[in-house]
Order: C-alpha cells, then sequence, then structure tokens
C-alpha cells in the first residue's frame, strides 16, 4: 500500500509506558517534532522524574497521567482527554519462566498488561474521543515464533496483532486507522538479559513517529524484525525448529533478571 503522509505537529498524542525505554524515547520524539500536547501515561507519576531533566518548551508539552493499566478504576481517566487524536500502546511487561512453571497469576498479569489493557484504551478511545485518527499498537517480531523462557510474552504480543487485524474493519467505518509496528531487540531494560545486538530506542521512535498514520498496516522496525520475517516467511517450518531448540545461555546474558515493567 502507497504511504501517505500524516503530521503529527499539533496532535494531541496518548502514550502508555511513557515513563522509560521506548515510551520515554516516544514522548520525547513526539514532542521534538511539534504535538501539541502529549498525554504520558504511567502508574507510578513519580517515575516522570525525567520530565525535570529535559528542555522546558518540551517539558511543556507533555502532560503526566497516571494510568495502571491492571486496574480497571484507574481507566476513568481516559474520560477527561477527549481531544485525543493518536493513542500509541506502547506499555507491555516480560517475564522469564516456562509456561508450565510461571504462576497462573503470572501469566494473567502479563495477559492483562500485554492485551487486555491495549484492548481497553482502544475501546475507551472509540467511546470518549471523537477526534480520534490513528492508534499504534506495539507489537513484538515475534509475532510467528515463541521464543524459550519468554513463550507467555510472545504469545500476548502475537494475540495482540491478531486484534489489530479484527478490528481493523470497524474502526475503518468510523475513520480511525489502526496500525501494528514490530520492533526487535532495543536498549531497554526489559532486553536486558538479551546478549544479541540492541537497536537504540531513540531511533526506532522517530521510525514510529515518522510513520504513525500515513496507511501503512505492518512496519518493521529494527534488522532483526525484519529479518525474522523474512525467515519465516521462506520457510516457516525451519524456523519454528530453531527456535524450539534454542537454549537459554545462547541468546541471553547470565544472572541479569528481565524486569517485569514497561517497555
Amino acid at each position: 500500500m502507497s504511504s501517505v503522509f500524516y503530521s503529527i505537529h499539533a496532535k494531541t498524542i496518548f502514550v502508555t509506558g511513557a515513563n522509560q525505554g521506548l515510551g520515554k524515547a516516544l514522548v520525547l520524539e513526539l514532542a521534538t517534532q511539534g504535538a501539541k500536547r502529549i498525554l504520558a501515561a504511567v502508574r507510578d507519576l513519580n517515575s516522570l522524574d525525567w520530565l525535570n531533566e529535559i528542555d522546558k518548551k518540551l517539558a511543556d508539552r507533555i502532560t503526566p497521567v497516571r494510568l495502571d493499566l491492571t486496574d480497571s478504576s484507574s481507566y476513568t481517566a481516559f474520560e477527561n482527554f477527549a481531544e485525543t487524536e493518536v493513542i500509541i500502546n506502547n506499555a507491555a511487561i516480560c517475564l522469564q519462566g516456562s509456561l508450565l512453571e510461571l504462576s497462573m497469576d503470572q501469566l494473567r498479569l502479563e495477559w492483562e498488561t500485554n492485551f487486555f489493557a491495549p484492548l481497553q484504551i482502544i475501546r475507551l478511545g472509540v467511546q470518549h474521543c471523537p477526534r480520534l485518527e490513528v492508534i499504534a499498537n506495539i507489537g513484538s517480531k515475534y509475532r510467528y515464533v515463541s521464543f524459550p523462557v519468554i513463550g507467555n510474552y510472545c504469545a500476548t504480543k502475537a494475540a495482540l496483532s491478531s486484534i489489530t487485524d479484527g478490528l481493523r474493519y470497524d474502526l475503518k467505518n468510523r475513520g480511525i486507522q489502526i496500525q501494528m509496528f514490530y520492533p526487535g531487540a532495543m536498549d531497554t531494560r526489559m532486553a536486558l538479559p538479551f546478549s544479541h545486538s540492541k537497536t537504540s530506542t531513540a531511533s526506532v521512535a522517530e521510525k514510529i513517529v515518522n510513520t504513525i498514520g500515513n496507511q501503512e498496516t505492518d512496519i518493521l522496525l529494527t534488522p532483526d524484525s525484519i529479518a525474522m520475517f523474512e525467515h519465516f516467511f521462506a520457510n516457516p517450518d525451519q524456523t519454528r525448529k530453531e527456535y524450539e531448540t534454542m537454549t537459554f545461555s545462547k541468546y541471553f546474558t547470565p544472572d541479569v533478571e528481565s524486569p517485569a515493567q514497561d517497555n
């Protein structure tokens, strides 16, 4: 599909998981490119103390919003932001552990955060934001294959991609575009245990902001996500077998625990 230019200049944009990693990079990139107002949603407002360290002209564009993705009562805050034109569902957690060993509460927490929360935000956006134009969901390169010890995370991201496809028709009838973005490993705290090369969050954020609203539906963001998709579609069975035999020690740094937190 040919791309169409969409400018985020003077737009009001809601971003989840804005405290660090890709979320923080997105907020900074949006402010730099001239977004009118960035609603920076986080569980703990104190985690946005970095706003005191940036240029005041940029900080003035950013409005902290408390939103606990696992607490349904906190979603009432969304009703106060009817001017929202773009939603970026970025927040996610990644828990290490076998699907046979993680507790059911841990598995549910990951699904609540990575799958049901973005869906709830989309539903609230449609309900309360009459100016809503674009929804950007941040997925993962692990849409088609599951990586050892983070199988539940991979499943939530695959499901998020699937509902993005499922929502596209209904949203189009409401004049809203929905996009799916696929990053690979980035220089975030979530990716600390991964020992292979990582892409900077700043460069990924820039690509996302420059691609939002341009009519592309699925966007590969990093060299490893591009390589993953090309390899999978060339030989799906072989790719799955390769991932089945991967070992923890080959792709993870020993003694580094992946924090259960936003991207």
